[in-house]
Formats: structure tokens, C-alpha cells, sequence
């Protein structure tokens, strides 16, 4: 008698199913996977943003005042009674706050090079001479090409982005009062096609309107720890509402939320942004009576792909999440005043004396 010492296979039936059971496997880890992966990136988005924070301390110690959040026009003394007194224009340096912040975040290999002709937040450049602008000098438009992942929210893949616009090189919010009516404007200036500039996803918090409230009683209180040129200390915001209550830095897309983006930011220029315009989704959303959905990401306001909200830095250094909202009628927009429109206000301004409840719209 003979014995055979052949293995028998699996059939073909037994390696479907060991497929079928893989994928189905697979299927169930996926989005557990991607949950796993968007934590992460919300942890080292939240680092980042609570380290420009704590520059920002650290520049107030230097300084005894806060950054500005960017070098925009200068306000105009002569101008008429009830007429725009920071009108917006090329003729100025245009850098952001995260220019000033960069001997504190290790970057000073790049600081160091950078030529800037007056940083000085009183006197000229006057209107008129528009060479003073970053871009207009070859050496900074080099180094504005560098990629730093601190100024980058791992969740957006900016570097990945082709903006269907361009990319921002200057960003300007102000608010005027004329008459009765009170009026308020965010502008971007930007190149057309520009890719090589590096970008950012973190702006400082400019208040409601941005530099020019405080001509106006009730805006007043709502202006920003840093605006256009302003020279802020943390005591000032103390003894007002409390830096722990007041939001100092935000992330943004620099643009639409949608399947393509328009701009982006650069980080050379990136400066502040106003809340007026509540925030925004970083995704397509359906449109509404045939527009663009104002729930969705614009360059014109605070946003991210997150996906329950928008992560601040406070003036304290903490980091908080403030939501969209998990409806169409909580989500607050620039033409959605609801209650949480409101709190994001009160938590965007130094001086409006409010204490309403915040624990609903924060994370």
C-alpha cells in the first residue's frame, strides 16, 4: 500500500470568501481608520495654533505689546466727515503677524533675511509708493516661497492645493461710520495663478470688523486683539473681558470650501480676519435657491475641514473648537444672526463687556 503525500488547495469557493470577509473587514476599519487620522491632525492643527499663542506672549515680553496682525494703510487724518478713513491700497508693507512671530517659532534662518524698509506702525510709507510692499522686492518674494508645516493645517493638504483664483498677498478689514449707517468691508489682494508662495491656514482674530470700530459706540467693543498697525497689551485685554475669553488666533482655507478652491493664503501677508461673516464649512455643501450655500468656507471669513468646527487659540494660550452648528438654522452666517453669531462676536472682541453663556457654541 502506497500513501500519497500531496496538500490539498483551498477551492476557489474558499479564496471568494476569504476575499469577501478581507474587504468586508476593511469596509468596517476604513472610516474608524480616517476618525483615527483626523484626530491626529486636529491635535498637531491645535499645537500649532496654541504655539502662535504662546509667540505672541513672547513678542509681548519683548515689546510690551502684541503684534500687529498685518502692516495695512495707514489711517488718513484729513479725510471728510462720514467718509472711509482706511481705505485699501497697494502702498503699504503688507506683512502679517506671522512675520513678526517668526524669531520665536525657530525660523529666524528665514526672518533674518527678509528686507523690510520701515516697520515702523506710525509713520510713513504715505500713499503713493507702492514699492514698499513685500512683493515688490525680490528677496522677500523668494523667502515668502518657503513651506513651514507649523503654518499649515494637516487636514486641509494646502500644499496640494491649485487655487482657481490665486493666492492672497494682502488682506484688509476696516469699518467706517456715515450718518446713521455703519459699514464694513474685508478686501483681498492677491496674484492670479501664483503657486510657488508659501501658505497658511492660521490668521490672527481682527474683532467684528476690523480697525475703524472703535469710531462707533457699540462696534467699539468688539474690536480684535490685533487689527490693521494696532499696538495691543495683554493688560489692556485683562482688565476688559479677560484673554481666556478672547479669541487671539484662528485657522481659515484662505477660500471656498468646494470641490475647487479660489485663493489661498500666503504666510508672508497673512494678517487678520474679521468674525462678521460667522464661519465657514470646508466642504461642498447643496446650494440654496440656486447660490452658493453661505454655510460653506469663503475667503472672507474663519473656516476649516474639521469636522464639527473651527479650532481657535485664545489669548490665554488654550485652544477651544467653536461649532458650526448641526443644522441649517444653528449655523450662523453672515446672514444668519442667531444666538451663537452673537457669542462668536462677543468672544472676538477686548472691550464689549459681555458674559453670555459660551458653553454651547464651544467644543
Amino acid at each position: 500500500m502506497s500513501r500519497s503525500n500531496r496538500r490539498s488547495a483551498f477551492t476557489l469557493i474558499e479564496l471568494l470568501v476569504v476575499i469577501a470577509i478581507i474587504a468586508l473587514l476593511m469596509a468596517l476599519l476604513l472610516p474608524a481608520i480616517q476618525k483615527v487620522r483626523e484626530a491626529a491632525n486636529k491635535m498637531i492643527c491645535a499645537s500649532n495654533i496654541r504655539q502662535l499663542a504662546i509667540a505672541s506672549h513672547n513678542y509681548h515680553t519683548d515689546y510690551n505689546k502684541l503684534p500687529p496682525g498685518y502692516m495695512g494703510p495707514q489711517r488718513n487724518p484729513t479725510a471728510a466727515a462720514g467718509t472711509e478713513t482706511y481705505p485699501f491700497s497697494f502702498d503699504y508693507q503688507y506683512v502679517g503677524c506671522l512675520y513678526f512671530l517668526m524669531p520665536y517659532i525657530e525660523m529666524d534662518n528665514v526672518y533674518k533675511q527678509i528686507q523690510m524698509i520701515s516697520l515702523d506702525f506710525k509713520k510713513p510709507p504715505y500713499p503713493g509708493n507702492s514699492s514698499y510692499s513685500w512683493w515688490n522686492n525680490t528677496t522677500n518674494f523668494f523667502l515668502a516661497g518657503y513651506k513651514f508645516k507649523m503654518f499649515e493645517c494637516p487636514s486641509d493638504e494646502l500644499r496640494t492645493i491649485d487655487p482657481q483664483q490665486g493666492t492672497g498677498i494682502a488682506l484688509h478689514s476696516r469699518h467706517w461710520f456715515t450718518g446713521s449707517a455703519n459699514t464694513g468691508t474685508v478686501t483681498i489682494g492677491f496674484f492670479v495663478g501664483e503657486t510657488s508662495l508659501g501658505r497658511t491656514n492660521y490668521l490672527a482674530v481682527a474683532g467684528i470688523l476690523g480697525r475703524g470700530t472703535s469710531q462707533t459706540p457699540y462696534f467699539g467693543g468688539f474690536d480684535g486683539m490685533m487689527m490693521n498697525r494696532t499696538t495691543v497689551t495683554l493688560g489692556q485685554v485683562t482688565v476688559k473681558d479677560g484673554t481666556a475669553n478672547t479669541l487671539m488666533f484662528g485657522e481659515t482655507l484662505g477660500g471656498s470650501g468646494g470641490a475647487q478652491r479660489d485663493f489661498v493664503e500666503c504666510w508672508m501677508s497673512a494678517g487678520a480676519m474679521p468674525t462678521a461673516w460667522g464661519l465657514g464649512i470646508g466642504r461642498e455643501l447643496p446650494l440654496i435657491n440656486g447660490a452658493v450655500n453661505p454655510a460653506m468656507a469663503q475667503w472672507y471669513n474663519f473656516s476649516s475641514r474639521h469636522a464639527a468646527g473651527v479650532q481657535f487659540a485664545f489669548g490665554d494660550g488654550h485652544v477651544g473648537t467653536l461649532r458650526f452648528g448641526t443644522t441649517a438654522s444653528q449655523r450662523f452666517t453672515y446672514n444668519n444672526f442667531v444666538t451663537d453669531w452673537s457669542i462668536y462676536q462677543q468672544l472676538a472682541g477686548t472691550n464689549d463687556g459681555r458674559t453670555n453663556d459660551q458653553a454651547g457654541l464651544l467644543e
